[in-house]
């Protein structure tokens, strides 16, 4: 295909609870990823209401898009951390 300068498109799906912490008070945390990462990060809102997953779309360069995952994994196991590592209390499941 023709260079369209950086169309390509990425979807990744990240379980709905956590979507709240990509996406940060009032779009702090996504606009943060934007811009270190430089591609265009936004939800698919064509989700059901009570889907237990959604799906992120990125867009731009191989390299942008690669970062934008890098750092939207980051937020996920940051938070993955700070709730599994406190005492470690509580059985799993």
């Amino acid at each position: 295909g023709g260079g369209g300068g950086g169309g390509n498109e990425k979807r990744i799906r990240v379980p709905a609870p956590i979507c709240g912490l990509v996406i940060g008070r009032g779009g702090d945390s996504i606009k943060e990823i934007q811009s270190r990462s430089g591609a265009h990060v936004e939800l698919d809102r064509n989700h059901a209401p009570d889907a237990t997953e959604k799906e992120f779309v990125l867009s731009g360069t191989d390299e942008q898009i690669a970062e934008a995952e890098r750092l939207i994994n980051m937020r996920i196991e940051e938070d993955r951390d700070r709730r599994m590592g406190r005492g470690g209390g509580g059985g799993g499941g």
